[in-house]
């Protein structure tokens, strides 16, 4: 059984150094609410447009806006807002960027919503490959 598990460890095909090369980013999108959350990715995954949403509640984000500091958690109460917020974590296409910040913009209650990409370094190729698959080519 050892013998089984290290040969499929040895075995596991691995991307790497793949830096600006790569054709598959991670793009993160704060929304007010696990609503929302899943109504976004439902709809950017439905358009092909990203492959995988991983909705991460209890988000804390402290910034300024409009000249006020603000504090957004799930139980942290300021003069300001006392909001919580939800990280939604995509995995997408590069070639596909545009088009979904214009998807969440047009369908994002934030006036000015915090959509970013990072490149991946490394990945598993299966896994990378099942992104690629399941997003559309533009």
């Amino acid at each position: 059984m050892e013998d089984q598990v290290q040969q499929k460890l040895e075995d596991a095909p691995i991307l790497s150094n793949l830096g600006d090369q790569s054709e598959v980013i991670i793009v993160y999108v704060t929304v007010p609410s696990q609503e929302k959350a899943e109504e976004l990715g439902s709809l950017l995954v439905e358009k092909k447009l990203i492959a995988c949403a991983n909705i991460i509640p209890g988000l804390t984000s402290i910034y300024s806006w409009k000249n006020e500091i603000c504090v957004n958690h799930l139980e942290y109460q300021t003069i300001q807002q006392k909001d919580k917020e939800f990280l939604i974590m995509m995995k997408t296409r590069k070639n596909v960027f545009q088009e979904l910040v214009n998807t969440v913009k047009a369908n994002h209650p934030y006036e000015c919503p915090e959509v970013i990409s990072v490149n991946i370094q490394d990945a598993y190729q299966p896994y990378y490959n099942w992104v690629l698959e399941e997003t559309k080519k533009n």
